[in-house]
């Protein structure tokens, strides 16, 4: 047992289980710990920086976006797939699907699908208007706090 271990750890097989949540600035080398394609955190982050305040977090090993007062996550990267973000009812009433969609499906033929987080999360496509979404995202997640 312990030789299989260290021959994991030796060949890098071995991870351990992340955090559930911490700030992203606490997680050792974002871009290669966090179980997501680089280029879709640096988005991630990207959107961060429109915020008015800093939300980046480690959750469940994933990058996203929690809001610093209610704690309600409104983004979060998955993979290589891409990102979910959770919308106003406002938004999602006007989504056409080349912007944003509840199941994504891959060139492999896979099938993901975000419908059990809740109706109000959607994967967000390239054509996406994500700056002005990520605005209402934020606002969104501080109406929980309010309300």
């Amino acid at each position: 047992m312990v030789a299989k271990f260290m021959s994991d750890m030796a060949t890098r097989r071995f991870r351990p289980s992340p955090p559930l949540s911490e700030p992203a600035a606490e997680t050792a080398d974002p871009k290669r710990t966090l179980g997501t394609h680089p280029d879709i955190i640096e988005a991630i982050w990207m959107l961060d920086t429109r915020l008015p305040k800093p939300c980046r977090w480690s959750f469940w090993g994933r990058p996203a976006l929690v809001h610093p007062a209610t704690g309600v996550v409104f983004v979060v990267g998955i993979g290589s797939i891409g990102y979910v973000m959770r919308l106003p009812a406002w938004v999602r009433m006007h989504l056409p699907p080349e912007f944003a969609v509840v199941a994504k499906e891959l060139s492999i033929g896979r099938r993901y699908t975000i419908a059990p987080a809740g109706r109000e999360w959607r994967f967000i496509l390239p054509a996406a208007p994500v700056h002005d979404w990520v605005d209402a995202a934020y606002l969104f997640a501080e109406e929980d706090y309010v309300t």
